[in-house]
């Protein structure tokens, strides 16, 4: 979005529309706007994480990779992600919302190691896609190797 200086003005108002528009294809592309406006889109980021759990899975998975591209505050945002990501575990949900919690926990790289105990666990799901995901996150967040020797204890 090109707000310019303009852009932490539209803050307010891009969240106002993403929690209560009517439309639910306004409420998404407001939250996928505050996501294209980097640093200016700090003060949103309690708003994103409170997105985690909304109803509507595409608001969920807007404000996820949102908290990632933003990779601010990970002292609040890579537990909310990492809950967020086992809320997706947990019900299954191994799609693109898997996939987007876990590229966004890696855009904190060693930041994110809160994840590592998540992520290890999923290193012998059935699924290959999974474990790839898991691996590529891994290596991002552990880049020197230390997980490995956890991987198969």
């Amino acid at each position: 979005a090109a707000f310019g200086t303009n852009a932490p003005a539209a803050v307010p108002y891009l969240i106002q529309i993403a929690s209560s528009h009517s439309n639910d294809d306004a409420r998404y592309i407001a939250a996928f706007t505050i996501r294209t406006m980097g640093s200016a889109a700090e003060p949103a980021i309690p708003f994103l994480i409170q997105c985690l759990t909304n109803q509507m899975n595409t608001i969920r998975d807007e404000a996820a990779l949102a908290l990632g591209y933003l990779h601010l505050q990970p002292e609040v945002v890579v537990p909310a992600l990492t809950d967020y990501l086992n809320a997706v575990i947990a019900a299954k949900a191994f799609g693109w919302e898997f996939q987007d919690a876990v590229a966004s926990l890696s855009e904190f790289g060693t930041n994110a190691t809160r994840a590592v105990p998540t992520l290890l666990a999923l290193l012998n799901h059935s699924n290959p896609a999974v474990r790839s995901q898991v691996t590529n996150a891994l290596g991002r967040i552990e880049p020197a190797g230390d997980w490995t020797h956890r991987a198969n204890p």
